[in-house]
């Protein structure tokens, strides 16, 4: 297990209250180690560590789950939690930041220290799903080290107040209605099985869909991908696939001047009416009036 540091890395500090708290923010660099797209390099901190989606999809894997960040979403990584990053193939804009918070008095059941305990204390990786706070702000925070007019301790003071907002929201972690618990049983060659999968998946969604062939490359068979389908994702591989298609039809829709029906080929539906029915299905709404509504919201 590799514990990674930062190299040129800027750090904002500053103290308040009765806490010392500092940000650091550049890209992790690991020495001597082999690294593949698909395994990544498990790796754990000495500070927390916070990934913002503004764009896109990354997958943070961990020992024993993966988790899938969407734009909007923001998961907190305790220090010690092993882990690694892997970017989907789709693009994607992320950011992330270290910080460090300690105690600078006494008793600690007083100020800003009690408040932030709920984080400080967690014992795995914390999400929370289409989070308020704009990816500009992040990026004030990030790239602190190209706009140079505020005070040094404005990073930390900015990502003070983004962790003052989480602690009144629940993570997605704990909320057994929204998600599965984790699970040690989940074997480390099925983590890698869903990394890759993940890939092919988002290279292949509009292609008719065909379980062997997806099973073939991943070198398994067709009811041991379905289990490990099933355990991660709580549905067959089709809906992943359909739901997938879904995502993509959403955007073209938002960002597009193409035709309902041409967008439905595009992404992999064969027909216009099977898209509109998965589509209503999802939203409550037919594709014409998701994309009427939202032009009218803004």
């Amino acid at each position: 297990m590799k514990q990674l540091t930062f190299s040129d890395a800027w750090e904002s500090l500053v103290q308040i209250e009765d806490i010392s708290f500092s940000v650091v923010v550049n890209f992790p660099v690991v020495p001597n180690i082999e690294e593949t797209p698909i395994s990544g390099t498990m790796h754990t901190h000495i500070y927390y560590e916070l990934f913002f989606c503004g764009m896109g999809s990354i997958t943070i894997t961990t020992d024993d789950r993966v988790l899938r960040l969407n734009a909007g979403d923001i998961a907190l990584v305790p220090i010690g939690v092993r882990h690694f990053l892997n970017e989907t193939v789709m693009p994607a804009e992320y950011e992330v930041v270290g910080f460090l918070c300690t105690p600078i008095s006494s008793p600690l059941h007083t100020g800003l220290y009690k408040t932030l305990r709920s984080l400080l204390h967690l014992k795995d990786i914390a999400v929370y799903r289409h989070h308020t706070i704009h990816f500009d702000q992040i990026q004030k925070i990030t790239h602190r080290h190209i706009d140079s007019s505020q005070p040094g301790c404005y990073p930390a003071l900015q990502m003070l107040m983004i962790l003052l907002e989480l602690v009144s929201i629940k993570p997605e972690q704990e909320d057994n209605a929204q998600t599965k618990q984790p699970t040690a049983s989940f074997h480390p060659n099925d983590i890698q099985r869903i990394n890759i999968l993940e890939q092919l998946i988002a290279h292949n969604y509009m292609q008719p869909v065909r379980i062997d062939d997806f099973a073939d490359k991943l070198h398994i068979g067709i009811r041991q991908l379905a289990r490990i389908v099933e355990k991660h994702y709580g549905k067959s591989l089709h809906r992943v696939i359909v739901d997938k298609r879904l995502e993509m039809a959403e955007n073209l829709l938002l960002h597009s001047d193409l035709t309902i029906e041409k967008i439905a080929i595009s992404v992999g539906f064969n027909s216009k009416v099977s898209f509109y029915r998965e589509f209503t299905r999802k939203h409550q709404m037919t594709p014409a009036q998701f994309r009427e509504y939202v032009e009218c919201k803004s």
